[in-house]
């Protein structure tokens, strides 16, 4: 990651992250609650970084 990148990064308060519906939901159109907390650990993973 660039230095001007990683500062900018740094400054920032909020970041917002968009998923869509197809990567949260099962075929049948349910909510796949697994897949959400895999997205869950992710971001919490990131954003300890």
């Amino acid at each position: 990651m660039g230095k001007n990148l990683a500062r900018t990064l740094s400054n920032l308060q909020k970041i917002v992250i968009k998923i869509g519906s197809s990567c949260i939901t099962s075929p049948s159109g349910r909510l796949d609650r697994p897949q959400m907390a895999r997205l869950a650990r992710e971001i919490s993973e990131l954003k300890k970084r």
